[in-house]
């Protein structure tokens, strides 16, 4: 796929539009719902809000009392954190570097309370999504979730880049909120929906907040409302990320109460509670850590328990696309069941995307002679989707720690 640096076309939105209602509600849900991305300018008092936070002085806090984090490039990545728990917003972060990060964390939670009510009120029936036992909104859900706050300072150890900072992946949120330094600093990488990859976004200290659709918005909501009216599909956006020059960045991760319960599967009579698929997300990661340990030259064992999981509902799986996948129904009295790449029968890390991004070539599969070269067909999804989640940078969370990490982070990878 190749890269288009000519300028992006992700839709953008001014904050006074939003504000005032009128169309813009629904040229919001338009783009989420098509490219999983929107920009909204304007948003008074932001440009002033940056640059105090991506000034020198905080900037040289941050590198020398952040939790730093080694990147698969070998940058280096100093973090400060905070928890928004029920919409309340904590005044300090993790260290004192976030002090002056205060405007600007009240700004995105503004801004963001008002895209989510605009999206409720663009949609058809009256809401964007709902949740049991009783989030019958986008705004309810957000506004009772337990979100991620995160300050990075990006330091590259070299200019030239023959490895991405962040790998393409989507992010394990609802949606994440985000305001940085891009430029000559870095490229953030967005994949659109027909496959093109584009560079977004030239925003460096200035009034906009750009918002990316994560999995959790596409499908841990209830996609049919009581009145079986059915709920907008937001689109995941694949993105990846590379860092050149020193390059700050502030990101508000929102996610779902912790007393819901979601969808994981397309049979919507599937639920979880959302604080138990957390929990779930975290076992499974670790499963998942220790196949990386165990294997050689980029290939997993292919013992029986090298990838074993349990689903969020409790059932038999293995580890494929970073997830655990259920294998109830794949028939194996005579072999092993491992993540295959049906068009070459190659054993795949559990733990890592499928090649080229796609659903339909790689899946559970039954290794035993007389099967090896026979598919499951197995498909997560059967919307033609072609993009799998991430090899687990930002997928699983143990309150701010990141499993997958080179080195031992503080804080989840929302980049």
């Amino acid at each position: 796929m190749r890269v288009s640096f000519s300028e992006v076309v992700i839709k953008s939105i001014e904050y006074a539009d939003l504000l005032g209602g009128g169309t813009a509600g629904i040229e919001a849900l338009k783009a989420l719902t098509t490219n999983g991305a929107l920009h909204i300018n304007g948003i008074p008092g932001l440009r002033m809000a940056s640059k105090q936070v991506f000034a020198q002085e905080m900037l040289e806090c941050l590198e020398k009392d952040g939790d730093e984090t080694v990147m698969i490039d070998g940058t280096k990545r100093f973090t400060t954190a905070a928890v928004d728990k029920a919409g309340v917003l904590p005044r300090h972060m993790s260290s004192k570097c976030g002090d002056n990060a205060w405007e600007l964390r009240l700004l995105v939670d503004a801004a963001s309370k008002l895209l989510f009510k605009a999206l409720d009120s663009a949609s058809s029936n009256g809401s964007a999504g709902s949740l049991s036992p009783n989030y019958n909104s986008l705004s309810a859900i957000t506004q009772y979730g337990e979100h991620l706050e995160h300050l990075h300072l990006y330091t590259p150890t070299k200019k030239e880049k023959v490895k991405p900072t962040m790998l393409k992946h989507t992010d394990a949120g609802l949606m994440i909120a985000m305001v940085g330094e891009y430029g000559s600093a870095a490229d953030l990488q967005l994949e659109l929906p027909w496959g093109e990859d584009i560079i977004c976004c030239d925003q460096a200290n200035s009034d906009t907040i750009t918002f990316l659709v994560g999995e959790g918005l596409a499908h841990w909501l209830d996609k049919i409302d009581k009145n079986q009216q059915r709920y907008p599909i937001f689109r995941p956006v694949p993105h990846a990320l590379r860092i050149y020059e020193r390059r700050a960045w502030f990101g508000k991760m929102f996610m779902a109460p912790s007393d819901s319960f979601v969808h994981t599967s397309m049979n919507q009579d599937e639920k979880i509670l959302f604080s138990d698929f957390r929990s779930q997300q975290i076992e499974n990661a670790a499963g998942a850590l220790a196949v990386k340990n165990i294997a050689k030259d980029n290939r997993i064992l292919t013992a029986a328990s090298s990838n074993q999981c349990k689903t969020q509902t409790g059932k038999d799986g293995i580890l494929c696309w970073a997830q655990c996948v259920d294998i109830t129904d794949i028939s194996c009295s005579d072999g092993t069941i491992e993540c295959v790449e049906f068009s070459t029968g190659t054993i795949l890390d559990g733990s890592d995307m499928c090649p080229d991004h796609s659903f339909n070539d790689c899946g559970p599969t039954c290794m035993a002679a007389e099967q090896n070269n026979k598919s499951s067909s197995y498909n997560l999804y059967d919307d033609g989707k072609s993009f799998c989640y991430g090899d687990g940078v930002t997928m699983y969370m143990d309150g701010f720690r990141s499993i997958f990490e080179k080195s031992k982070p503080l804080c989840v990878n929302v980049w």
